[in-house]
This record gives C-alpha cells, sequence and structure tokens, in this order.
C-alpha cells in the first residue's frame, strides 16, 4: 500500500542549514524532478532578498561540492547544486532509502518533508539512516497515499491548501479582519516566513494550473 509519511528535521541538520544563520529571513523548496544518473535533489529555489549572498552562505556548506544559480524571477532563484555524498546528510537518507520526495520546505525553523513509499520499507530504511548519523527527524504523521483523478488534479499542495483554507477562514482576505500573518502562523504552529511561503506558492500554482493560457489549453482547471 501507499503511503505518505511527514517528517521535520530541523535547519541546523540538513545541508542547507548554514544558509539560514546567514540569511535567516530566507525560505527553501526542493524542486521535485526525477533524478538521472547519480543525482539526487539537484535544484532548489530560494526566496530572500540577495541571491549572491544566499550563494556565499550555501558554498560554506562542505555538502555543497558546486552551486550555480540557473534561473531568477523577482524575488526567488533556482539553484542547481552538486552534493558531496560524504557530507549530504538527510540528502543522503533520503536516496539510500529510495523515498519520493512529494515536498520538502525549509526556513530558520526547521524543514518540512513529505514522502511517498510503497510498502514502508523505506521509511523504516530513512529513520535508521538518520538514527545512525545523528539527523533529528520527527516523524509528524503518516497516511494512506489518496489515488483519484481529482486529488491530482489539486493544484496545491498539502500544506499549501491548508495554508490557504486557513488564511480564508480567518477572515486573512479581509483587510476589515485584522487577521495577519503572525496569525496563521501561529495558528499553523510555523513560522511567519514558512506560512508566507505556503500562501505565496499556493498562489504562484493557482494561477499556473487554473488561469493562464497553458492551463486553458492543457484542460486543466475546474469544469
Amino acid at each position: 500500500m501507499l503511503t505518505v509519511a511527514t517528517y521535520t528535521v530541523p535547519a541546523e541538520d540538513f545541508p542547507l542549514g548554514r544558509l539560514f544563520t546567514d540569511v535567516p529571513d530566507a525560505s527553501v523548496e526542493l524542486d521535485r524532478v526525477v533524478p538521472t544518473g547519480d543525482e539526487t535533489l539537484p535544484y532548489f529555489w530560494v526566496a530572500a532578498d540577495g541571491l549572491d549572498e544566499v550563494a556565499a552562505a550555501i558554498r560554506t556548506s562542505p555538502a555543497a561540492e558546486s552551486l550555480a544559480l540557473v534561473a531568477e524571477t523577482e524575488d526567488r532563484g533556482l539553484f542547481r547544486i552538486e552534493w558531496d555524498t560524504e557530507a549530504s546528510g538527510v540528502v543522503d537518507a533520503i536516496a539510500e532509502a529510495g523515498l519520493t520526495l512529494l515536498s520538502g520546505v525549509g526556513s530558520s525553523d526547521e524543514w518540512l518533508f513529505e514522502f511517498r513509499d510503497v510498502d514502508s520499507e523505506g521509511l523504516t530504511a530513512f529513520q535508521r539512516y538518520c538514527g545512525e548519523h545523528g539527523i533529528d527527524a520527527t516523524l509528524v504523521q503518516t497516511r494512506p497515499h489518496e489515488d483519484g483523478f481529482e486529488r491530482e488534479r489539486r493544484p496545491v499542495t498539502d500544506e499549501q491548501y491548508e495554508a490557504l483554507v486557513l488564511a480564508y477562514e480567518e477572515g486573512y482576505f479581509d483587510p476589515k479582519s485584522g487577521t495577519t500573518l503572525d496569525d496563521l502562523a501561529d495558528e499553523l504552529g510555523i513560522s511567519y516566513q514558512s506560512v508566507s511561503g505556503r500562501l505565496r506558492r499556493g498562489y504562484r500554482n493557482l494561477v499556473e494550473q487554473l488561469l493562464t493560457e497553458s492551463s486553458q489549453s492543457s484542460g486543466r482547471g475546474p469544469e
């Protein structure tokens, strides 16, 4: 049976942890690409002011053999990294366990990972690797993987969905309500930067998959 598991890992236990020391307002989202050859999670997005400072901070990590900024938007940069397998920590744990990464988002508080596994053996291997290497990975929840066409059509991740719905229910989109990002962060138990990042990525995904010309031509979006 397919299982989805959510883990948290302290920021300092991930190879990019030094980034949050030098650029504490940064948020990182691992790009879910299919690896080729021996590559594991080579791409990630960073939202922060000053991408040069971000790159300099990451290059100080012993886990980064090489780093390149390959794309840039108004407020984010897409980086490509080559990990040092001797010092890549959680990255190596994911690769060794053979888990499918559904989402990986980090801030100065912690990393939140969501993995999919076929028979839970990969999750067991991941936990064992983390325990043997002193990585504080905490299992938050497991749930059966929800198959179905409608779920595949959902344009946002579970974390983005949770943040967007909470913002709506708490009146965040109504200026008269007085609800702030800090209020939402307290309710979700995450940082201001994390909830801001979830909302921003949720907006982007909704626009990209429901409102743009490409989404209409491909048949995506609500009926």
